[in-house]
């Protein structure tokens, strides 16, 4: 049984891991929207983005903002910091480093420069969830199978 559940707990941190790319690309595109429409600032974007409840696994948000009105931090070292000591849960490290990339343009460019890093950002990470839904396919799959095998052979060798 608990090798079952095993197998589950890892099938569902690879579908957690296509939720938080896809919320990752939605966050990305409302800060273009708030660029483009409104001209915000980075700290109006962290405000809009704290207050979504969309964005509420993502605890990095709300970190980034006591960073910058708190400790005084620039918004670039908040936003890299709280992304990468309170990274979103099943995230991979590259996925990390991706969102964290964010603090290295956002605010310190030119709109249309912000805009550009946006789209590729948002392409590189469209990218990732085609690999992270072709794992939890083919992997998906294999781990719960395994976690059920591993469970009956175990019991087999316990009679």
């Amino acid at each position: 049984m608990l090798t079952s559940m095993m197998g589950a707990y890892a099938s569902w941190g690879l579908k957690k891991r296509c939720e938080l790319l896809k919320t990752a690309v939605l966050m990305f595109s409302e800060t273009e929207n708030l660029l483009k429409h409104n001209s915000a600032t980075v700290y109006e974007i962290l405000t809009f983005l704290s207050a979504d409840k969309r964005f509420s696994g993502y605890a990095f948000i709300v970190k980034a903002g006591e960073l910058c009105s708190g400790k005084g931090y620039s918004f670039g070292e908040a936003w890299q910091n709280a992304v990468r000591n309170d990274p979103p849960m099943f995230a991979e490290k590259s996925d990390i480093e991706l969102i964290a990339s964010a603090g290295n343009f956002l605010g310190r460019q030119e709109l249309e420069a912000q805009l550009s890093a946006l789209g590729y950002l948002k392409r590189r990470l469209e990218e990732d969830i085609v690999t992270a839904e072709e794992n939890l396919q083919g992997k998906g799959k294999l781990y719960r199978s395994l976690g059920v095998l591993s469970g009956a052979f175990l019991s087999v060798m316990l009679m």
